[in-house]
């Protein structure tokens, strides 16, 4: 599960593995956390409000991996 690679460092996420916090899309991206801020803002990346804090669905999160990738090999080939 591709999840338990970013939680290595912590002992017990107490969020669902099936929602992913900024920190985490973060590191799965291999982006800073602002980036992740200003593309959510900016309505590039898939994301909710639960309070004041961004949250992602994991599964809305790889369609948009696999959507750029899409993206690219075709503005590639």
């Amino acid at each position: 599960y591709w999840l338990t690679a970013l939680n290595k460092d912590e002992q017990r996420s107490e969020m669902p593995l099936n929602i992913l916090t900024v920190e985490q899309v973060a590191r799965l991206l291999h982006l800073h956390s602002v980036t992740v801020y200003r593309l959510v803002k900016k309505g590039k990346l898939p994301a909710f409000k639960v309070g004041s804090r961004w949250r992602f669905r994991q599964n809305e999160l790889e369609a948009w991996m696999a959507e750029q990738s899409r993206m690219r090999s075709q503005s590639h080939g």
